[in-house]
């Protein structure tokens, strides 16, 4: 029992003590020490009292003047003795029937007054459980490496408090050790017969107990396969550049798990060094004009190794450059779909083909293919005005159409722009107007009037930028134009009230 005081005299204090007793009984006196800051404390053991006891005390004080003088500080308190009985409860976080090399077991145990110790009681030792942090999960790990496969053991978990009261909180669960005697298994999914400057090779590895090694064994030596990401695919890349045209030899691969199982997953497959032209190809199918996406088309003719990849590598404005795989979708015929919803009326796009064969041969199999995004049936220097139903001018625009004039001057009042069609509401839209603008060199003043906010870019380069609510907002940049043709873009949100938006230069 903790007894804390806080005790101040004039002069000091020079002693508190404890005057203690159960009722019926005699009396004790313990004296209590200063922790500073006046404050004086002592613990009393109290297990020597039944469990229902009731204890009387006061504290008695003396400070420090020459006389010493004491006085009763408090009057008599009582407490009861109330001592916890009570063993702790539990339950199996985790308990496995069947474990190879290890045992790990997690439970649930929980005490009013706090656990104190947890026993994994086994048929091959016993074990003390850690707790995990502050929680009440406690777990063991335990070594079964050494046991027979096909033995089998039970456990059990044994717990106590601080009060000393232990008891068997869960039932008796049996185990059976299963060694993993079984290596990996696995095929080629990409085997090449014929290879170049170099030998593509990846193979579908899997183990229960976790692949954790494969090798390429080959005439040319052996190669360390490594694993892609998280999945369950193995390659490799050989380099036979070196190698003479017509020479053949054999591969396979070895593979090992981490039980130390290993053997030899795929049957030999014969390769010879004879083609060292990359793939070659042309597009098809060229959209001059794309709008909200781009679809990329090649058709290749026949490659000794096989066309093993194909990508679209693309520049949307005055962005850089991308790259996009494209999938094969039949005999010697690769697409891409692109998304270009992003990218404005009026952007030029410039795009080529690079493509990769079996043999390790890759080049670029197409010149440069210039397009420029329109809206359907709008030419590139006309306004192309795209309405959508919500603030950020995102996703597909609920519908696009050709508006005419050099400038912008739109008034929609409290009503819906263009009578609501594509079903937009009077509040919560946005729009973007596009265009390419042929400009003489010169200094311009670009400027806005709107309710509510917009946004002004000259090829892709922001001039204005104030997307926000607010009503007769005013803004004007100037900026130096040199002589040409120009992408200009206005964004425009609103967010209620009333609508209106006027962009010059």
């Amino acid at each position: 029992m903790l007894v804390k005081a806080q005790v101040d005299d004039a002069s000091g204090v020079a002693r508190v003590q404890l005057t203690i007793w159960p009722t019926g009984g005699g009396q004790s006196n313990v004296d209590l020490s200063n922790t500073g800051s006046n404050v004086w404390e002592t613990t009393i053991n109290v297990d020597q009292y039944a469990n229902g006891t009731v204890l009387n005390y006061f504290l008695y004080v003396w400070d420090a003047s020459i006389n010493h003088n004491p006085v009763q500080l408090t009057g008599v308190n009582t407490v009861v003795v109330t001592k916890d009985n009570t063993p702790p409860t539990g339950n199996y976080l985790s308990a496995p029937s069947v474990v190879d090399s290890s045992l790990q077991v997690t439970a649930n145990i929980e005490d009013p007054s706090g656990v104190l110790a947890v026993t994994l009681y086994t048929g091959i030792g016993s074990f003390d459980m850690v707790r995990s942090g502050s929680s009440n999960t406690w777990e063991s790990t335990i070594d079964t490496s050494n046991q027979p496969s096909g033995s089998t053991f039970s456990y059990n978990i044994h717990a106590s408090d601080v009060w000393g009261n232990s008891v068997q909180v869960t039932g008796a669960t049996n185990v059976t050790v299963n060694h993993d005697t079984t290596p990996p298994t696995g095929y080629y999914i990409t085997a090449p017969s014929v290879a170049g400057r170099s030998l593509d090779i990846s193979a579908h590895l899997e183990d229960p107990s976790g692949v954790a090694g494969a090798t390429l064994y080959s005439g040319i030596g052996t190669f360390e396969m490594a694993k892609e990401g998280t999945s369950e695919t193995w390659s490799v890349t050989v380099e036979t550049g070196h190698l003479a045209l017509g020479t053949t030899f054999n591969y396979n691969i070895h593979a090992k798990d981490f039980k130390g199982n290993s053997v030899q997953v795929t049957g030999n497959q014969p390769v010879t060094v004879d083609d060292r032209e990359p793939p070659t190809g042309y597009l098809v199918n060229v959209n001059p004009n794309p709008y909200n996406n781009m679809v990329l088309q090649a058709d290749f003719d026949p490659d000794l190794s096989g066309v093993a990849w194909v990508h679209a590598i693309y520049k949307v404005g005055n962005g850089g450059w991308q790259t996009r795989s494209m999938s094969n979708l039949h005999t010697n015929h690769w697409e891409a779909n692109i998304d270009i919803r992003y990218a404005p009326h009026g952007t030029h796009i410039e795009y080529y083909i690079f493509a990769g064969d079996f043999a390790g041969n890759q080049a670029q199999t197409t010149g440069v293919q210039p397009v420029d995004v329109a809206c359907p049936g709008v030419s590139l220097t006309t306004w192309c005005a795209e309405y959508y139903n919500n603030t950020t001018l995102s996703g597909t625009p609920a519908y696009s159409q050709g508006e005419g004039g050099t400038y912008i001057e739109r008034n929609y009042g409290a009503y819906e722009p263009e009578g609501g069609r594509g079903g937009l509401g009077k509040d919560n839209f946005s729009i973007r107007w596009s265009k390419v603008v042929d400009f003489g060199t010169n200094y311009f003043h670009f400027s806005t009037t709107s309710d509510d906010g917009v946004r002004v870019f000259l090829d892709n380069t922001v001039v204005i930028g104030e997307w926000h609510p607010g009503a007769n907002l005013n803004y004007t940049a100037i900026r130096f134009v040199p002589a040409g043709k120009h992408l200009v873009l206005l964004e425009y949100v609103e967010y209620g009230g009333l609508a209106h938006v006027k962009f010059t230069w």
